[in-house]
């Protein structure tokens, strides 16, 4: 129970950073009350989520299409491509094809990924 507890709480900060960081708020500045209302939220969802996917692998599923896709495929293209000088003339065109293999391969495994972990949830 206690890995459960702290395992929650470990995954639940890079989350409650990345809200943060979209709304441009400064983590270290913000009011006491908004900091609970957010956090009281991201708790409330994880409980409604919890409650309505009542098997795991369903949950493991998304989380596994989602992120396997992301961190192998889209982020590391769309890394290269954002690093500065992307250009095809500066890369040349293998590499500049390659990479756009590589975010097209990334979203079409992401796409199918969840689509099948859906399908998959409904059928059974």
């Amino acid at each position: 129970m206690i890995k459960l507890c702290v395992g929650y709480g470990l995954n639940m900060i890079p989350v409650r950073e990345a809200i943060y960081h979209v709304a441009k708020v400064d983590c270290k500045t913000i009011v006491w009350w908004k900091h609970a209302l957010i956090v009281s939220a991201m708790a409330t969802l994880s409980l409604i989520g919890g409650l309505f996917i009542p098997r795991v692998n369903t949950a493991l599923g998304l989380v596994g299409g989602f992120s396997g896709g992301f961190i192998s495929y889209i982020f590391p293209a769309l890394m290269y491509m954002y690093a500065g000088n992307w250009t095809l003339r500066s890369v040349g065109w293998f590499r500049y094809l390659t990479t756009y293999v590589l975010l097209i391969c990334g979203v079409v495994g992401v796409v199918f990924g969840t689509t099948s972990t859906i399908y998959a949830e409904f059928t059974a």
